[in-house]
């Protein structure tokens, strides 16, 4: 065996040429019946990056309608134009009905792997907030 093969084998070994890892930057998102008690609390919502306003007076209504699960997506059919990669998500979102008063907020123009467009905003739709799953085996 060659010093080259012996080196380029003890590196695979110790796993440091191993494919890098994806980051699970999408989220794939269920319905769910939750059983949490009717509950209405009242919000400000303040948007990082100073994108979209400030929204205040808003109502989040309990129980969750939504549970989105961090995946990693991986194209197999198709060519989108393609974009960056997302920030990795490493837990579960918790998604609520949200009602705010009426406002105007801007259109935006978006970009993602599927293209760059101009977006008409209409009412705000979900929050979703961090949750915990459960570890396999608990």
């Amino acid at each position: 065996m060659t010093r080259t093969t012996t080196t380029l084998l003890t590196l695979l070994a110790a796993g440091l040429l191993a494919a890098p890892a994806h980051a699970a930057d999408h989220l794939k998102c269920y319905t769910v019946k939750d059983p949490a008690p009717k509950a209405a609390y009242v919000v400000n919502l303040t948007p990082s990056g100073g994108t979209f306003p400030q929204e205040s007076g808003c109502v989040v209504k309990v129980p969750a309608k939504l549970i989105c699960s961090p995946v990693d997506k991986v194209i197999t059919a198709g060519n989108p134009p393609g974009a960056p990669g997302g920030q990795p998500f490493d837990a579960p979102m918790f998604c609520y009905k949200l009602k705010c008063p009426k406002g105007k907020v801007p259109d935006q123009t978006g970009f993602d792997q599927f293209g760059n467009r101009q977006m008409v905003i209409k009412a705000p739709g979900m929050p979703c907030t961090p949750g915990q799953s459960p570890k396999s085996g608990s």
